[in-house]
């Protein structure tokens, strides 16, 4: 159904040959009974048990309060509240404050010394030493395998994905609480999740920042009205949303959105409010399968070399109590 096409190449030729300019929007956006059935949808992300009883869902500290099935066993996640962010010069990580912030330009000034921040990471580098030379986040060479190259970043190089082996500020500050989504659960998660509402995303712009929206398992349809969601062939237009909208209805109401943060070649940033990249933890030979989106299309499925800086957004695993 969706055409698997190394964008990779073309990202790359885009940014640099294209002219990437510092996108101008002033605000920083860039920068019962024992054998009854459970079901998945009641208040408070609760899980309701036919019967009565009751369990509830531990919210991750950092999280955003909603759940996503991601597999076809129906295990759920919690997003984090914003991408992945690091400082070299303290070698922190972090969350963004709010999930429409992005570094955008900045990101050019990667180095092992810049006191700013970076939120554009090529693939498994998380800091782990995995037995190949690129393996830090502030890695942007074109030569040379990235993370562990071979595998996924997942089981013995688990390390190599920066929420399993990173605390991170404003998540919980302790190392193996978070991870990156593999290909597969990005595929379920966007393309094949059954949700009470039926949509699954909504491409969208929110105030002057373009993305995807991804919407929770158990999303009520009088909540808000969507234009086209889960086509792949709609645009970021096609639903304008108010900041206050936003802060008042959807991200109360538990909506992920992904901000089209643009992309990095070596030191070279651009697509900046146009193209959303996001790394999964699978691989493909030499390649990082990542999520991709723009106006007019979306793949779960794309593949890139491991150098392409892309954007991080970290999912916990729920638990009940």
């Amino acid at each position: 159904m969706f055409k698997k096409t190394n964008w990779g190449i073309v990202l790359m030729v885009l940014c640099l040959f294209a002219a990437c300019t510092k996108p101008n929007n002033g605000n920083n956006n860039e920068g019962g009974g024992n054998n009854d059935t459970i079901i998945i949808g009641g208040d408070n992300n609760d899980t309701i048990i036919n019967g009565g009883d009751t369990l509830v869902n531990t919210i991750p500290v950092g999280a955003i309060n909603s759940l996503f099935t991601i597999n076809e066993d129906g295990d759920q996640v919690y997003f984090s509240q914003g991408n992945l962010q690091y400082q070299a010069s303290t070698n922190t990580f972090q969350f963004a404050k709010t999930q429409l912030e992005y570094i955008g330009w900045l990101n050019s000034r990667i180095s092992p010394t810049y006191n700013g921040w970076i939120d554009l990471f090529g693939w498994g580098t998380s800091g782990w030493d995995c037995g190949h030379p690129y393996y830090h986040p502030w890695d942007y060479e074109l030569t040379g395998p990235y993370g562990p190259a071979g595998h996924d970043l997942t089981g013995e190089f688990a390390n190599s994905d920066w929420g399993v082996y990173n605390p991170i500020d404003h998540g919980g500050d302790q190392p193996g609480l978070w991870r990156t989504l593999t290909q597969p659960e990005w595929e379920t998660l966007l393309m094949t999740r059954q949700t009470q509402s039926g949509i699954r995303y909504v491409k969208a712009k929110i105030d002057a920042t373009p993305g995807l929206l991804i919407i929770p398992d158990n999303w009520d349809s009088d909540t808000y009205s969507f234009t086209n969601p889960n086509l792949y062939e709609s645009y970021f237009t096609d639903n304008l949303i108010t900041e206050d909208d936003w802060l008042d209805i959807l991200e109360p109401a538990g909506v992920v959105f992904l901000p089209a943060a643009g992309v990095r070649s070596e030191k070279i940033v651009c697509e900046t409010t146009k193209v959303g990249n996001y790394w999964s933890a699978t691989h493909q030979h030499t390649y990082g399968f990542a999520l991709l989106f723009h106006d007019y299309y979306i793949y779960t499925n794309d593949y890139y070399n491991p150098y392409h800086g892309k954007s991080v957004r970290l999912v916990q695993d729920a638990k009940t109590e």
